[in-house]
């Protein structure tokens, strides 16, 4: 699961609940510190980024 302009990472745990592992991205380098602390989402990875710049891999995409 992917979710841009995670913020506060309020519905990143409800997200969380229900998906495998999530990748939760937010431009704001000092609400990113924040969740980076966070301990209790095991499946969460807080990263940097936005739509114009997604920090992972398409998983549509083929290799040649």
């Amino acid at each position: 699961m992917l979710e841009l302009g995670c913020g506060r990472a309020e519905k990143t745990r409800v997200v969380a609940k229900k998906a495998a592992s999530v990748l939760a991205l937010d431009v704001d380098e000092v609400q990113l510190a924040k969740n980076i602390t966070v301990t209790d989402l095991p499946n969460v990875r807080f990263a940097h980024g936005g739509a114009e710049r997604i920090p992972a891999s398409d998983a549509n995409s083929t290799s040649s």
